[in-house]
């Protein structure tokens, strides 16, 4: 599965706001139910991109916590498609958290993704905070240079 940065975001901010627990469970009980108006090849089709979605949250949840994005819970696989998050208190880390600004941050984000295209690289972690570490020292740069002319 690929990555998902928006998919990242979304979830980064069900951390964040303390709904993840909540909008896992809906999602894992979810059922694709056959309309009365659809084929059963329309509707094979609709439980295929509800277990794909199932599956992409998955994996995502599985990055973040292999790169440290989040703490406070385990995810528990049943199957492909059916997880739980187990855990008293899932939480963003400091690295979740900074991620989650630079996703936020349209600018920063652009830069990101002008960057990566210029030099032909996946957008990954450290390329995130590389344009962030840039930015900060850009902005720090200027900081101290109208600091040093005020005095």
């Amino acid at each position: 599965m690929k990555r998902d940065w928006m998919l990242i975001k979304q979830l980064l901010q069900k951390f964040e706001d303390e709904t993840i627990k909540e909008y896992l469970s809906g999602l894992m009980a979810e059922k694709v139910e056959r309309r009365l108006d659809e084929s059963e090849e329309q509707w094979q089709e609709r439980k295929k991109e509800s277990d794909h979605f199932k599956a992409m949250v998955l994996a995502q949840l599985l990055l973040m916590e292999d790169s440290g994005m989040i703490a406070g819970c385990e995810i528990n696989i049943l199957n492909r498609t059916a997880f739980t998050l187990p855990g008293l208190f899932p939480r963003l880390t400091m690295k979740g958290q900074d991620t989650l600004d630079a996703l936020r941050n349209q600018g920063i984000w652009a830069k990101v993704k002008d960057t990566a295209k210029e030099r032909a690289l996946p957008i990954t972690l450290e390329l995130i905070f590389e344009v962030l570490k840039a930015a900060v020292n850009t902005i720090g740069t200027h900081f101290f240079d109208e600091i040093l002319v005020k005095e």
